[in-house]
């Protein structure tokens, strides 16, 4: 089974183990949930290259349990600037990557609650600082416990990184923006 960086960079669809197609999206943005379990042995290793990233309307959701390997970001209080000057701020988005082992070149697969309205959000301020490899789990918490794939309390640990974005793209700006929460 292939990472999504391999599954982007062959645009070939892989098979999930049960022998099914996993439906991954290679031309766009959708990573389908089965690819996601069938590599969640990658998502738990402490790898700058590959995260797992829950963001949620609803933080706390993530104590309660949440996807194997994967890191939360609350993008309220760590990300969203609050003065009301600019919709973003690109020092604690930087701050906020850091943190939690992303580097520029890491390979993002965001989810959340609420339909993955956050997660939503979230990809496009990465799209929008110029992190251009960042995907998103079809359907969110919400199809990841239909489908029975397991849920962990357990929070990895990840060494920080020196994250450093780009100029925002303005071309984005109405994406971010009609995509806040």
């Amino acid at each position: 089974t292939q990472t999504p960086n391999e599954a982007v960079t062959t645009k070939s669809i892989t098979e999930d183990s049960n022998g099914r197609g996993s439906r991954t999206l290679v031309d766009s943005i959708v990573i389908d949930s089965s690819f996601v379990n069938d590599n969640l042995n990658k998502f738990k290793k402490d790898d700058p290259d590959l995260r797992l990233v829950e963001v949620n309307h609803q933080p706390k959701r993530y104590d309660n349990g949440h996807i194997p390997g994967a890191i939360k970001i609350d993008w309220e209080t760590e990300v969203s600037e609050k003065s009301g000057q600019d919709m973003f701020d690109r020092n604690a988005f930087e701050s906020a990557m850091a943190d939690h082992g992303i580097t520029e070149d890491t390979t993002l697969v965001i989810y959340g609650d609420e339909g993955n309205w956050f997660a939503a959000h979230a990809f496009w301020v990465c799209r929008y600082f110029g992190h251009e490899n960042v995907h998103m789990m079809e359907g969110g918490r919400r199809h990841w416990k239909q489908e029975g794939f397991e849920f962990t309390k357990v929070e990895p640990t990840v060494t920080s990184t020196t994250y450093t974005a780009n100029e925002p793209n303005k071309a984005l700006k109405q994406y971010v923006i009609r995509s806040h929460p």
